[in-house]
Formats: structure tokens, C-alpha cells, sequence
């Protein structure tokens, strides 16, 4: 999950943050994939 604040903007905000996760070496694809999606969707059930 990632904070936001809709509709505007934040301007500190690293947009090509999923894109940089991705390309990480260090980190498992397994935590890779509850970082990114896995963990929302636990959260609210889905």
C-alpha cells in the first residue's frame, strides 16, 4: 500500500518507485509481490 492524498499532488512523491522495486536485486520476488500488491489486497480482503 502507498499513501496518497487525491487529488493533488505530492510533490516529494518518487513516481518511479514500483519501477525501481522491481529491478531490485535484494529483494525477492515473493516480497516483491506482497509489496505490491499482495499485502493491499489481504488488508481489505480482496
Amino acid at each position: 500500500m502507498m499513501s496518497t492524498d487525491y487529488p493533488h499532488g505530492d510533490l516529494s512523491a518518487d513516481h518511479s518507485f514500483v519501477a525501481k522495486l522491481r529491478r531490485r536485486a535484494d529483494i525477492s520476488d515473493r516480497v516483491k509481490r506482497k509489496l505490491l500488491g499482495d499485502n493491499a489486497a489481504r488488508f481489505y480482503r480482496e
